[in-house]
């Protein structure tokens, strides 16, 4: 559907891929639990009650998440500005 929607150039597209993707949550696929971070008191107390022995080491050295790059978002920006405009006063 949201392919459709950006082959098609409509407004939608975007809206859509913004939607969905604003939707987007770390849970559980199991359960839907979200995760709790090891850095707060309930992350080591569920850390001591799980693993008595120690945390396994990946769980240790994992590196945060990845933001979206700022070049990213302008081109982004710059598409849809792009895209808008050839859409609604090019045409006339």
């Amino acid at each position: 559907m949201e392919l459709v929607l950006w082959v098609l150039l409509t407004p939608f597209g975007i809206a859509y891929s913004v939607w969905r993707r604003s939707k987007r949550s770390k849970a559980c696929p199991a359960c839907g639990a979200k995760p709790v971070p090891l850095a707060t008191p309930e992350g080591q107390r569920l850390a001591r009650v799980n693993y008595p022995a120690g945390l396994p080491a990946i769980a240790v050295t994992l590196p945060p998440p990845a933001k979206t790059s700022p070049i990213i978002v302008a081109g982004l920006v710059l598409l849809v500005g792009t895209m808008l405009y050839l859409q609604f006063f090019a045409a006339r």
